[in-house]
């Protein structure tokens, strides 16, 4: 069904059997975001958008959910915007900031790095 995004194909395939075993947690549906971001599916990306924010109304969704969403789209303001978030709250999920390969491209963002910091990463700034 994806076979035109490319490599990008098997993953989406794949979390989207991640979603229909475990059903619509935030956490694997911000993979199932990410990956459609990567592959440059913003319709795709704005629908799981859209069900974060129904799940939201009943119960707590992480921003960083929302944040991995918009590290797939690459989209640096608002990844930053809910990774800020995230430590705000205190969210756990940070943790994987400095190893997650979905971030490698923010390695060098100023705020990112200013980021890692605040949740105790040595950073060299």
């Amino acid at each position: 069904a994806y076979e035109h995004l490319g490599e990008h194909a098997k993953a989406i395939e794949h979390v989207e059997g991640v979603v229909t075993t475990y059903g619509p947690d935030p956490l694997v549906l911000s993979f199932l975001g990410a990956v459609h971001g990567a592959a440059g599916n913003r319709e795709k990306t704005g629908e799981v958008l859209a069900q974060m924010d129904e799940i939201a109304k009943d119960r707590y969704v992480p921003a960083t959910c929302r944040a991995l969403v918009y590290m797939g789209l690459r989209d640096t303001d608002d990844a930053i915007r809910y990774l800020e978030q995230g430590v705000e709250d205190g969210d756990a999920f940070l943790s994987w900031m400095n190893v997650l390969p979905l971030a490698d491209w923010l390695r060098d963002e100023p705020r990112f790095i200013e980021l890692l910091g605040k949740i105790g990463f040595q950073t060299d700034g």
